[in-house]
C-alpha cells in the first residue's frame, strides 16, 4: 500500500506488510493529510463507530469526522463472509479530523484521504492499518491495544437498572410527580433514578415539532426551577430513601437565548459559537472564562443536592471542524468536569451517550448509553452492540430507555426489554398508566437482568451481522450464554447452559428447552414464541 503523508513536508511511504504502524511525522503543522487507495476487490461492506449497523452497500463517496470527543477515528472494510480486507485507524491523533472514500471506477479503488487539523500543532502520531484476513469484528481490539492505557475502574453501581423521566414526561416535570414515579420504579427493581430535561425552568412541555424549535432557549444557568421543585432537597433525599441512586441531566455546553447565561457571554469575546438551533447556542470550551463558570455550576449540582452523579448530554453538539478545531479543549473540559464530579463524591456516577462512547472518554464516563431509539427496540440493540464493538467487553453499556405507546401489544413491551438485556435496562414510561400484564412484564425482566448481572457484565460478546442486519447478539462466559436473537434463521450454537430469547419476528423450536413467556411463567412444549424466552442445559 503506497501512503502519502502532506504535512510540514510531503512524505511517500510504500509498505508490503500484512500488518503495519507507520509514523506520521507533522513538523508542528496544523494541518495535514494522510492519502492512499485500497482495492474494492471483495470488498461489499464496511464499519465504523458512526453507523447504527453495518454499511448494507459500498457508497460511491463515504465521510465521517472524528476527535477526542465525538467517534472513533477507526474504520473496517470487509466482504460478504465477514472477513476483513482493510481495517485503518490513527493511534495518539485525538484531533479533529475528517476521514473520506471515494469511489474510484478507472482504478477499482477507494481513494481514502483522512484530514486532520488542531488550532496550534498536530503532534506525531501513528497510522495504523491491516490487510489480514480476519474477522473484522476482531479488528477493533486489535487497533485499540495500541491506544494509551485507560482506567476502567467504574461504581458498582452502574450495572443497576435505571428508571428515566426524559421519554415519560418530557419537560413536564414536577416534584410531586417525580417522587411518586420513583417510588414505583424502585418497586419495579430499579436502582437509579436520572431526572431528566425539565427540572430548571417552569414551562411544562412536550417534545413536538411545534415545540422542538426553541426548545433550549431557557438551558444554561442550572439553577431547580421552584415552581416544579418547592423543596428539591428533599425530593432526592425522598428518592434515596427509596434505595436509589440519583442523577441530574445537564448539559453543559448548551447555552440558551433566554438564560441569564447567554445574557452574560453573549458579549464576550470567543465565549460562545455557532448557528442558532432549536433555542440555543454552543459554550466555547476553550474560553476559560466561559468554561470555569459552566463547570463551577456543575460542581454546585453536585454538592447543594448530595447528587450521586450526573447524566452530561450533548457533549458531542461541538462536532469535528477542521476550519475551527476544538477537540483538545473540549476533552480537557471533559476531563475537567469528570475529575470535579468525582472528587464530590468518589462513586459518582456519570453517563455519556453515544456519539462520545469512545475509548478515550472511558476515563471520563463510568457509563455509555445508546442513541434515542424511542419506540425502536431493534434500533436500541443495534447501537448498544456498536458501543461494545467501540469499546469491548467489561464496560457499562446502557440501553436508551425503553419507551413505547399507551396502546403497544404485550410482547412488543416484552421485546424492547430483550433487546436491552444486552446493556443495562432503562425504562422510561408513564408508570402510573401501565396495564396490569404490561406491569408483570416490566417486574419480570428487571428481575431477570437482576438476578444474572454479576456474570452478564463480564459476558463477551459477539453480533451475528448479515447483508447489514444485526441478526444475533450473544454474551458468553465460561459458564453461561446469553442469546438475543433477532432473526431466526440465525441461532448460535449453545456450548454452555444458557438462556436464548426470541426479539425476531417468528417462533424458534429449540428441542430440549425450557420455554417461558414474557412474564417468566413456564410455556410447554419446545416452541419458543415471539417476545419469549428459554433456558438451554448443556
Amino acid at each position: 500500500m503506497i501512503i502519502t503523508t502532506q504535512f510540514a513536508e510531503k512524505r511517500v511511504v510504500e509498505s508490503a506488510s500484512a500488518r503495519d504502524m507507520l509514523p506520521v511525522v507533522t513538523g508542528n503543522a496544523k494541518q495535514g493529510t494522510v492519502k492512499f487507495s485500497c482495492s474494492i476487490a471483495d470488498i461489499h461492506s464496511y464499519w465504523h463507530s458512526f453507523l447504527p449497523s453495518v454499511g448494507e452497500r459500498i457508497p460511491w463517496t463515504m465521510e465521517s469526522t472524528f476527535a477526542a470527543q465525538r467517534g472513533m477515528p477507526f474504520v473496517v472494510f470487509f466482504n460478504t463472509a465477514g472477513i476483513s480486507k482493510l481495517a485503518v485507524g490513527l493511534v495518539g491523533c485525538d484531533c479533529d479530523s475528517r476521514f473520506s472514500g471515494k469511489m474510484n471506477q478507472e482504478t477499482g479503488c477507494y481513494d481514502i484521504t483522512w484530514e486532520i487539523s488542531a488550532p496550534e500543532k498536530i503532534a506525531d502520531f501513528k497510522l495504523w492499518y491491516d490487510v489480514a484476513a480476519r474477522p473484522w469484528q476482531e479488528q477493533i481490539p486489535l487497533w485499540r491495544e495500541n491506544l494509551e492505557d485507560i482506567n476502567c475502574e467504574f461504581p458498582s453501581s452502574v450495572w443497576d437498572p435505571v428508571f428515566c423521566t426524559w421519554y415519560a414526561v418530557h419537560g413536564a416535570l414536577t416534584q410531586e410527580w417525580s417522587t411518586k414515579t420513583a417510588k414505583k420504579a424502585a418497586e419495579l427493581g430499579f436502582k437509579t433514578f436520572i431526572l431528566d430535561d425539565g427540572w430548571c425552568y417552569a414551562d411544562m412541555k412536550r417534545v413536538s415539532p411545534d415545540t422542538i424549535s426553541t426548545w433550549y432557549e431557557k438551558i444554561g444557568d442550572w439553577q431547580v426551577d421552584t415552581v416544579k421543585f418547592p423543596d428539591f432537597k428533599k425530593h432526592v433525599e425522598d428518592v434515596k430513601s427509596f434505595g436509589m441512586k440519583y442523577l441530574l441531566w445537564v448539559a453543559p455546553y448548551l447555552i440558551g437565548d433566554h438564560s441569564a447565561m447567554y445574557e452574560k457571554l453573549k458579549n464576550m469575546p470567543g465565549a460562545i459559537f455557532g448557528e442558532y438551533l432549536e433555542g440555543y447556542y454552543k459554550l466555547a470550551p476553550e474560553n476559560p472564562e466561559a468554561a470555569s463558570p459552566m463547570l463551577d455550576l456543575m460542581e454546585d449540582l453536585m454538592k447543594k443536592y448530595d447528587l450521586d452523579g450526573l447524566k452530561v448530554d450533548f457533549l458531542d453538539q461541538i462536532h469535528p471542524n477542521l476550519e475551527s478545531p476544538r477537540a483538545e479543549a473540549c476533552y480537557n473540559f471533559t476531563a475537567e468536569l469528570s475529575k470535579r464530579i468525582k472528587a464530590c463524591k468518589k462513586d459518582a456516577m456519570i453517563e455519556f451517550r453515544q456519539s462520545y462512547a469512545v475509548p478515550r472518554m472511558i476515563s471520563c464516563g463510568t457509563q455509555f448509553r445508546a442513541g434515542d431509539a424511542p419506540f425502536d427496540f431493534l434500533l436500541n440493540l443495534r447501537r448498544i452492540a456498536q458501543i461494545r464493538l467501540a469499546l469491548g467487553d467489561g464496560i457499562p453499556v446502557h440501553a436508551d430507555p425503553a419507551y413505547w405507546p399507551a396502546d403497544e401489544l404485550p410482547v412488543n413491551i416484552s421485546r424492547h426489554f430483550i433487546a436491552m438485556m444486552a446493556g443495562v435496562p432503562m425504562l422510561s414510561v408513564e408508570l402510573a398508566d401501565l396495564s396490569e400484564e404490561a406491569e408483570a412484564i416490566c417486574r419480570f425482566w428487571i428481575h431477570f437482568y437482576t438476578r444474572h448481572a454479576g456474570w452478564l457484565k463480564n459476558a463477551h460478546w459477539e453480533f451475528d451481522y448479515s447483508g447489514g442486519q444485526l441478526g444475533c447478539a450473544t454474551g458468553t462466559t465460561p459458564h453461561s450464554t446469553l442469546a438475543i436473537v433477532a432473526d431466526p434463521l440465525r441461532v448460535p450454537e449453545f456450548k454452555t447452559s444458557g438462556y436464548l430469547l426470541n426479539l425476531s419476528y417468528a417462533p424458534i423450536t429449540c428441542p430440549g428447552a425450557q420455554v417461558f413467556d414474557w412474564k417468566g411463567e413456564a410455556l410447554a412444549g419446545d416452541v419458543i414464541p415471539e417476545g419469549c424466552g428459554a433456558y438451554i442445559k448443556r
